[in-house]
């Protein structure tokens, strides 16, 4: 076990470590609740349309509400494992092309 000296640690704040979340909700998600209501009352303008995008902007900020309160990195997640591939061979790919050349 290593010993630090008490006076080279310094305190952790827990604000450090905090998601940055917008009227609760991840910024790209508020974008989305924003966005589609004032699409649908930009094309519809009429009481209807602005009712109808009141309510679409009350259901997606619910929404996206309690998925931020469940993951707060939800759509950072998400787009992180997009990037994994469904196979990663055991061998890099040179030496795999490598050695169905030399069998040759």
């Amino acid at each position: 076990m290593i010993c630090v000296p008490q006076r080279y640690l310094k305190p952790f704040h827990e604000s450090a470590n905090e998601p940055h979340l917008v009227h609760g909700m991840e910024p790209r998600l508020f974008m989305v609740a924003v966005g589609a209501p004032f699409l649908i009352a930009l094309t519809q303008p009429n009481r209807y349309g602005f009712l109808s995008a009141a309510a679409l902007f009350c259901f997606l900020r619910g929404v996206f509400r309690y998925l931020a309160k469940k993951e707060p990195r939800l759509t950072q997640l998400y787009r992180e494992a997009l990037a994994y591939r469904p196979f990663y061979p055991a061998l890099p790919m040179q030496e795999i092309s490598m050695r169905k050349f030399e069998s040759r």
